[in-house]
Parts: structure tokens; sequence; C-alpha cells
């Protein structure tokens, strides 16, 4: 009789115990409270049309390949000063269904000036070639490094 008694005993306390125990640390709740909440749009509330894919059964393409890209952009940016250095830098867009380029964003911190230029080329790119889920071509966002060197 004590030996049921005991295991009941035993299993009540590790069980009030464990319900006392704080499912995440208090400081770093703090960290996530400080941090600013970005509100996205879900694909729910997007027209199918709308939706920006990340992976899709045929990846968007600049005309000549990744090479003939990095080639556009070595050929067309304009370095803003003479002691500017050379750039390397990851860069993030959306490739459209038409194969324009929008929604450029710099990942990396970059000088303002060079930032600006950047963005400039990338926006005069030639029309890439849409990526496509299921047959039809659909928005793919696109992150990729650029290393553009300063001759």
């Amino acid at each position: 009789m004590k030996k049921p008694i005991l295991i009941l005993f035993l299993l009540a306390f590790a069980l009030i115990g464990k319900a006392q125990t704080p499912t995440s640390d208090p400081a770093e709740d703090e960290l996530k409270a400080a941090e600013p909440v970005v509100k996205q749009t879900t694909p729910a509330n997007l027209s199918e049309a709308d939706q920006i894919f990340s992976a899709v059964m045929n990846e968007p393409d600049f005309p000549g390949g990744i090479d003939g890209f990095y080639q556009y952009l070595q050929n067309n940016f304009v370095y803003p000063t003479s002691d500017t250095p050379s750039v390397n830098i990851r860069v993030q867009f959306v490739v459209e269904r038409d194969g324009s380029l929008s929604q450029i964003k710099i990942l990396d911190k970059l000088n303002t000036a060079i930032s600006s230029e950047l963005v400039k080329v990338i926006l005069k790119s030639p029309k890439w070639i849409a990526g496509t889920q299921n047959g039809k071509a659909v928005r793919v966002q696109y992150t990729v490094r650029i290393v553009i060197n300063h001759n």
C-alpha cells in the first residue's frame, strides 16, 4: 500500500514542479519584446498572381546566366568616387512574372552612394527569364552575392 501512494506522491510532485518551470528565459522574453514587429502579408491574403515564391520548379535566370548578370553589373556599375572600395554585398530582389526586377534590397551595410548606384544599375537590368511553378510564370524572391572589383 505504501508503494502506490509513494509513486502517486512522486508523480504529483513531478507534475507540480514541471508546471512551475518557466518555458523561456525572462531575459530572452525582454529581448523579444524589444524587437520591432514586422507585419507581413500572408499568402492567404494575396491573390495567386501576387504571391512571391522563394523556391520554384524553375528558378528565374538572367539571359546569359548568372555570369552574364555579373558581367552586366561590372560593365554598368559606375563608382561614385575614385577612392570607393570594391563591393562584395548580398542583394535581394523579386523577379516579376514579366522578368523585370522589383523590391531591391541591399542586405549588408554599404555606403549610401554605392547602394544607390547598385540599385539604379539593377533596376535598369535587362529582363530576366521568369521563374515558373506548375508551368506558370510566378514572382520569385532571389538573393545573390555581388562582387564588383574597382579597377
